[in-house]
């Protein structure tokens, strides 16, 4: 029986509440895959929207590794670990027709002996807010 890998994202504010300029930290790891079998590993901060229209998306931050440019040395299987000071917009936004959210994706590629490469993501989404005046 074949399982799908797992992908695991934890991110430092339990809430997933963000403000402009907080910084967002990020641990990830992927399980219950062959470590030669898992050939690259994508992480992402980045905002799409959804709703009538055109649908856009854009990344924040982006770190790709691959097992060719680790040289084999680096198990990508392993806890990760990345941060990024989150920018002044756009804001998360939730209305009639159109959403903005933010998100971390966790983007692999995993391909076994004889098999085309597939592709598994895994999302988190979280909200940047504006600053609230006390």
């Amino acid at each position: 029986m074949n399982f799908d890998p797992l992908i695991s994202v934890k991110l430092n504010h339990a809430s997933r509440e963000y403000q402009p300029g907080d910084l967002l930290e990020c641990e990830y790891q992927i399980d219950a895959i062959d470590r030669d079998a898992l050939k690259s590993v994508e992480v992402a901060t980045m905002w799409y929207t959804s709703g009538k229209g055109d649908e856009e998306e854009a990344f924040h931050y982006y770190e790709r590794q691959t097992t060719r440019n680790t040289n084999g040395e680096v198990d990508l299987r392993e806890l990760s670990h990345f941060s990024t000071e989150l920018p002044l917009s756009p804001l998360s936004y939730a209305g009639t027709n159109l959403n903005i959210i933010w998100c971390v994706r966790v983007r692999i590629v995993v391909q076994s002996i004889d098999q085309p490469p597939k592709e598994f993501k895994y999302s988190q989404p979280f909200q940047l807010h504006a600053y609230q005046s006390t």
